[in-house]
């Protein structure tokens, strides 16, 4: 945020949050590349090598990105004013609530999943394929809002992407009570539910970060706290209500997704799709 704002900054998170997403995918590689050679104590040693090393890195060719005189004693008295500001935008706190809420339902998607695809549907050893099938739509989701948001804008982008989430699990949601919820239908269902997600979640942040570009450290921390705190709080409820069938994780995404697009009206008061500046 100290060095971009505004639509650049959704670009530039779209762009972060589909290298993130790599992760999950090489990471398991190295791992077992690591103990194809070492016992499970070189885990630790390449941990502890990796961290050293990026501190080195960092100390040495990433720059101070405040301007200067904008850096904020570290007190706590300065520390809880940050915060204070915070809470108290509307835009910052709202967005932020939004996002969690949305986050939520994909961690109780990650905290269920594997029951659902080994127990549910009973995929045995492909489960990993049936979730790597569906976090690639996020991945791709994105990498595409990248492209798109300097055309349409975070607010549009994000919003059409939170109806089409509601949509989209209200039909999910009614195919599944119906008995007509297949391996492939919740796959394209839930594939649909990231891909509005990879849309929501860069275009969340920017928007909470743009009104906070003087206390950008701090903002970022309570950003990243509470969205996290709460989505992980919430996965975990939803979750908990697993009972062989798919229904309780729809209907969560169902009610989380509503409930982020009341805090956005609420934020909005009540006009979506609006072309302004932020507030």
């Amino acid at each position: 945020r100290d060095q971009c704002a505004g639509r650049r900054m959704a670009e530039v998170m779209s762009l972060a949050i589909t290298i993130f997403m790599a992760a999950p995918v090489i990471a398991p590689a190295i791992g077992q590349a690591i103990l194809a050679f070492f016992p499970w104590r070189g885990i630790f040693v390449a941990l502890l090598a990796y961290g050293l090393a990026l501190a080195v890195w960092a100390f040495f060719r990433a720059p101070e990105t405040l301007r200067p005189g904008e850096a904020k004693p570290l007190s706590t008295r300065s520390i809880m004013g940050a915060y204070g500001e915070f809470i108290s935008n509307r835009v910052s706190l709202g967005y932020t609530l939004a996002s969690a809420l949305c986050f939520g339902a994909l961690f109780g998607y990650v905290s269920s999943s594997e029951q659902i695809f080994l127990e549910t549907f009973e995929l045995g050893p492909r489960f990993p394929l049936a979730f790597a099938a569906v976090a690639a739509s996020l991945g791709a989701a994105t990498l595409i809002n990248s492209r798109l948001v300097g055309k349409y804008g975070m607010r549009r982008l994000l919003q059409g992407a939170l109806l089409a989430l509601i949509a989209a699990n209200f039909v999910h949601l009614a195919a599944a009570a119906l008995g007509a919820n297949s391996l492939m239908i919740f796959i394209s269902f839930m594939s649909i539910s990231f891909f509005c997600l990879g849309l929501i979640g860069p275009n969340a942040s920017a928007i909470a970060m743009e009104p906070m570009g003087h206390m950008a450290g701090a903002a970022g921390a309570a950003n990243g706290f509470a969205g996290t705190t709460i989505a992980g709080i919430l996965g975990g409820v939803v979750g908990a209500f697993y009972d062989g069938t798919t229904v309780p994780l729809i209907a969560g995404f169902l009610m989380l997704g509503t409930s982020a697009l009341g805090v956005v009206l609420w934020v909005e008061r009540g006009a979506l799709f609006k072309g302004g500046p932020i507030r």
